[in-house]
């Protein structure tokens, strides 16, 4: 699939596509619910802590680090079930498509989903191979 959105036009509307991306930040953070923009803050301070993810930084000094060219994402969450005790759990979600990222790239690789039809065959078959290795017990 080709881009839709030439390098040269990526690169040329990074300052004003930064610049739309804060706006539209911080317009939304403000009909965020709190919940939910608490859990991004504490997933993204995890991250950081871990190393997953660099430290918090002023725009200008991610210019300074990555060039003028340096391109942002917007982060948001989404509560995504309960876990084992009965918790909201919320998941972060980097959303490339508001960077312009998706646009200007070419995909040149198509992953083929299989239809559950295999997926089953390949389980009956797991299960099966598990059974006579007796690593599967009469609980399942």
């Amino acid at each position: 699939m080709e881009a839709t959105l030439s390098i040269k036009d990526f690169l040329s509307s990074t300052s004003s596509r930064r610049e739309a991306l804060k706006r539209k930040i911080f317009g939304e953070s403000e009909k965020a619910p709190r919940d939910i923009l608490m859990a991004v803050v504490e997933k993204t301070a995890a991250e950081v802590s871990a190393g997953t993810m660099g430290p918090r930084r002023a725009m200008e000094d991610l210019i300074d680090i990555h060039g003028q060219y340096a391109n942002f994402c917007q982060r948001f969450g989404i509560k995504q079930g309960l876990d084992s005790s009965g918790n909201i759990k919320y998941r972060c979600i980097d959303n490339h498509a508001t960077s312009g990222v998706n646009e200007a790239a070419t995909r040149t690789q198509k992953i083929l989903m299989s239809n559950i039809a295999s997926i089953m065959l390949l389980i009956i078959r797991y299960e099966a191979v598990f059974r006579e290795r007796g690593l599967l017990g009469p609980q399942w």
